[in-house]
């Protein structure tokens, strides 16, 4: 669906794009740089008794919103670093991920879940956060 803002510029409208990509619980949503592709990490629904409930990383084109790749993995946080690679909490590890191949180049074992981090710009510093706490991480250059 298309909108217009108060300029006249057209717009997609916030609720028509999210449900047409968006189809369970969404935890982290990241850009390509070139802005060609949308990747998100989402989970298809609350489990009751069954097991856990899955867990997806998907990429989806931007302008047609078609499902271009679709992994099984619970990724919670994505973050690019660059045009081939991405930061990744995957479960109970810190991964760097080949954003081609889709698939971990690199893994860091935690000793707990990661539910979110950031980095800073030069990549010096590192904040994961947990259930109830918030860990910050001096690295090297």
């Amino acid at each position: 669906m298309e909108v217009l803002d108060k300029a006249g510029v057209s717009r997609v409208s916030p609720s028509a794009f999210l449900n047409a990509v968006f189809d369970g619980p969404v935890y982290t949503v990241a850009f390509s740089h070139d802005g060609t592709r949308l990747y998100y990490g989402c989970g298809d629904g609350i489990s009751v008794g069954m097991g856990p409930p899955m867990h997806f990383l998907r990429v989806r084109d931007t302008k047609t919103l078609k499902l271009l790749h679709e992994v099984r993995v619970p990724v919670t946080d994505w973050r690019f670093l660059d045009e081939r690679r991405a930061l990744v909490c995957d479960g109970n590890a810190l991964q760097v991920w080949d954003v081609e191949r889709l698939a971990a180049m690199y893994t860091v074992p935690l000793d707990g879940p990661c539910y979110g981090f950031l980095l800073t710009a030069d990549c010096t510093t590192l904040v994961l956060t947990r259930q109830r706490e918030v860990r910050v991480y001096r690295l090297r250059p």
